[in-house]
C-alpha cells in the first residue's frame, strides 16, 4: 500500500504583508508556480529568497519543505516542516507530510506519531486517516489500521484507495466476503484499479470461484500489464485446474517482468518441480540464491528436490530451512527456550525430541530415536495425544509426552530437536537408512478383538482412500471411492475400510460394496495399529496409515499421485524406508484409472496364489 502524497498548505487566514511583504509574497507565488511546472530546484531558490524577506512566513517554510521533499533532500525538508509547525502549531498538513517523510525513511513509529497529530488537528482529512492506517498496518496494529481506513471512507466515501486498503486488512483476516465488498466499492469508483481487481480475484480464489478469480486477474493485467503477482495467480488458477503447462506459461511471464525478483524465481522453480523438470528447477533456484542468498523458501525448495533425487546429504541441509518458514508454526506450535541439539553427545543431559508436521512424518522418522538415544543420556519424545497410546513404549524414548496445544512442555530438559532433523544429524544416505521393521507394534489384546471379525478364509485387505482433511495437498493424497470399489469384486478378497472421519456418502459407498468400515470405531492410532496387525495387506493413498503399516512390517501398497512427496523418490516401485511396501504411481496428473488397473492385476495374482496354497 502506498501512502497519499504530500498535502498542500491550507491557510486559515490571509497574512498581512510583513516589511518588504510585497516582494516576499511575489517570491512565494513564484515558488508555487515553479514547483507546479516541475522545477523544484528553481522553486527552492526562489522560496529561500522569500524567507530572507519574511523569515516567519509559515507558508513559505511549508512550500520550501515540499520542494525539498520532492528533491529527496529529506533532512532539509524535515527542518522546514518543523519551522512551519513552530510558527503554526495547528498545521495538520505539515504533520501529514512529516508522517510521509518518516515513512519514506523507514521510521514507522515516528510516522505514526506525526499522522496522529494530523488527524487530531484535522479529523476530516481522509488522506491522513488512510496514511495512518497504512503505517499502523505495517506496525501490525491491524485493528487500529482498519478503523483508520473505515474513518477515511466515512469522511470521503469516494476514496477508492481507502476502500481497497480496508479490504486488504479484512483479506488478511480471512474474511473473504467482507474484503470482497470493500474491493467492489473501490472498483465502483475506479473500474481500472488494478490492485483492487487483483485482490478481488484473490477473494474469489479463496472461495474456489476459479472462473471469477481468473476474470479479475485478467482485468488487473489489462489495467497494469506489469503486475507480476497477477501473472503468478493466474498460474495458480491453472494449478488448481491441474493445467500444469498453463501454470508454467503464466509463471514464466511473471518472471519476465521481475527477473531480479527471488520470490518470482522460487515460484517458477516450484512450477518446474511440479512438472517433474527437476534439473531446470534447481537451475532457477540457483539464480534465486544469487539474488537473495538467505531466501528461506529457495533453500527449502531446493532441499526438497535434492531429497526427491535421493541426494540426501545435500537435501537434509536444505530441509533444515523448513524451521525458518512462516508455516513452521503449523508444523510445531511452540517456541522452546532450550538450546537446539546438533547431534553431539549429551551424556548426563535430557534431550526433547518433538513431533512435527503430519502423523505420517512422525511414524516414519520415529525409527531414529534409538540412534539419538545412543549418543547420550535421557530422551523425551513429545507427540500429539492421538499418537501417544501407540508410541508410549517405543524404542529409544525414556518417556513419551503428550503435546500440549496451550504452550511448550514444562518437563525439564536440556536440549531439543525436531524429529525430522534426526536423519540429517545422523548423516543418512540412501544406503544407510535404518530400514529394519517392525519398529512399531500393536496391542495384542486389541488385535485379537479385531481378528474375530475377519473371514479366516479370505485375503483380508485394509483400504484407505483419502488423507486428513486438513492437509494442504488433500487432492494429491485422495482417490475417488467409487473406482476403488471395483477392486472388491476380485475373487477371494475381503475388505476393511481403515478410513477415519470419511464423509457419510463415501462410507455408504464402501458399505454398499460389501466393505466393513472399521475406521469410525478408531479412537487413536493404537486402535488403527491393532486393526492393521490382523490384515494380510493394506492398500492406501499417501497417508499415515501407509506409514503405520510399513513401520509394522505389514505388506502395504501405496497409491501415489504424479506429484508424489519427496520421500518416495523418483520412478521407484519400492521404498528404501519400508521393505514391505510397494508403490503405484500415476502416469499422468489426477488419473487414478491406470493405478487402479495395475493394482487390480497384481491383487488378482496374489488372490489366486493364496487360493492355490489352500
Amino acid at each position: 500500500m502506498t501512502p497519499e502524497p504530500n498535502a498542500d498548505f491550507a491557510p486559515t487566514s490571509r497574512r498581512a504583508p510583513a516589511p518588504g511583504g510585497d516582494s516576499a509574497e511575489k517570491a512565494y507565488r513564484d515558488g508555487l508556480d515553479l514547483q507546479a511546472s516541475g522545477r523544484p530546484s528553481d522553486a527552492v531558490d526562489r522560496l529561500r529568497a522569500g524567507l530572507r524577506l519574511a523569515p516567519d512566513d509559515e507558508r513559505i517554510h511549508f512550500s520550501l519543505a515540499k520542494a525539498l521533499h520532492d528533491l529527496g533532500r529529506r533532512d532539509e525538508a524535515l527542518e522546514e516542516y518543523r519551522h512551519t509547525i513552530g510558527l503554526r502549531a495547528d498545521c495538520a498538513e505539515a504533520y501529514f507530510n512529516v508522517g510521509l517523510l518518516f515513512w519514506e525513511t523507514r521510521r514507522p513509529e515516528e510516522a505514526a506519531a506525526a499522522l496522529r497529530e494530523a488527524v487530531a488537528l484535522a479529523p476530516g482529512l481522509a488522506a491522513a486517516h488512510n496514511n495512518l492506517g497504512i503505517v499502523l498496518r505495517a506496525l501490525r496494529h491491524d485493528d487500529e489500521a482498519l478503523a483508520c481506513f473505515e474513518r477515511a471512507v466515512q469522511e470521503h466515501p469516494g476514496y477508492a484507495e481507502a476502500w481497497c486498503n480496508a479490504g486488504r486488512v479484512l483479506f488478511d483476516r480471512e474474511r473473504w466476503d467482507d474484503a470482497a465488498v470493500c474491493f467492489e466499492h473501490a472498483l465502483a469508483l475506479n473500474p481500472d484499479y488494478a490492485q483492487a481487481l487483483h485482490h478481488l480475484g484473490l477473494c474469489h480464489h479463496k472461495r474456489r470461484e476459479l472462473d471469477r478469480a481468473e476474470a479479475c486477474y485478467r482485468r488487473a493485467l489489462a489495467a497494469a500489464p506489469g503486475l507480476h503477482v497477477a501473472h503468478i495467480d493466474l498460474g495458480n488458477v491453472c494449478l488448481d485446474r491441474n493445467d500444469l503447462e498453463g501454470m508454467a506459461a503464466w509463471y514464466r511471464r511473471a518472471l519476465a517482468f521481475t527477473p531480479e525478483d527471488a520470490a518470482a524465481c522460487v515460484n517458477v522453480g516450484r512450477m518446474l518441480h511440479d512438472l517433474g523438470r527437476l534439473d531446470e528447477a534447481l537451475a532457477v533456484y540457483e539464480d534465486a540464491l544469487r539474488l537473495d542468498p538467505d531466501n528461506v523458501e529457495t533453500h527449502f525448495s531446493r532441499g526438497l528436490i535434492r531429497l526427491t533425487q535421493g541426494r540426501y546429504p545435500d537435501g537434509w541441509q536444505g530441509y533444515e530451512w523448513r524451521c525458518r518458514r512462516a508455516e513452521w508454526v503449523k508444523g510445531y506450535p511452540h517456541r522452546l527456550s532450550s538450546p537446539r541439539w546438533n547431534g553431539e553427545r549429551f551424556d548426563g543431559r535430557t534431550l526433547l525430541v518433538h513431533h512435527e508436521q503430519g502423523f505420517g512424518d512422525t511414524l516414519q522418522f520415529i525409527r531414529y530415536l534409538p540412534i539419538a538415544k545412543a549418543r547420550g543420556g535421557r530422551v523425551l519424545f513429545e507427540v500429539p495425544a492421538v499418537l501417544r497410546p501407540l508410541v508410549r513404549c517405543v524404542a529409544g524414548a525414556d518417556d513419551v509426552l503428550e503435546l500440549s496445544p496451550g504452550g511448550p512442555t514444562r518437563v525439564p530438559h536440556d536440549l531439543h530437536v525436531p524429529l525430522l532433523s534426526l536423519p540429517g544429524l545422523c548423516g543418512t544416505t540412501l544406503d544407510t537408512i535404518p530400514a529394519e521393521v517392525p519398529y512399531l507394534f500393536a496391542d495384542p489384546v486389541k488385535s485379537a478383538a479385531w481378528a474375530e471379525r475377519l473371514d479366516p478364509l479370505g485375503l483380508n485387505i485394509g483400504i484407505v482412500w483419502s488423507g486428513s482433511t486438513w492437509t494442504r495437498r488433500l487432492a494429491e493424497k485422495s482417490c475417488p471411492v467409487d473406482p476403488l470399489m471395483g477392486l472388491t469384486t476380485i475373487a477371494g478378497t475381503r475388505w476393511v475400510a481403515l478410513q477415519k472421519d470419511a464423509p457419510a456418502a463415501e462410507v455408504a459407498a464402501a458399505r454398499a460394496a460389501g466393505v466393513a468400515c472399521w475406521g469410525p470405531e478408531f479412537r487413536d492410532f493404537s486402535d488403527t495399529a491393532a486393526a492393521v496387525a490382523v490384515l494380510d495387506l493394506v492398500i492406501a493413498v499417501d497417508t499415515a496409515v501407509a506409514h503405520l503399516a510399513g513401520a509394522m512390517g505389514i505388506p502395504v501398497w501405496v497409491l501415489l499421485s504424479q506429484r508424489a512427496d519427496w520421500r518416495w523418490l523418483l520412478d521407484r516401485t519400492d521404498s528404501p524406508w519400508y521393505p514391505t511396501m510397494r508403490l503405484y504411481r500415476q502416469g499422468c496428473p489426477d488419473s487414478w484409472a491406470d493405478v487402479i488397473a495395475r493394482v487390480a492385476h497384481d491383487l488378482a495374482t496374489v488372490a489366486r496364489g493364496r487360493e492355490g496354497t489352500r
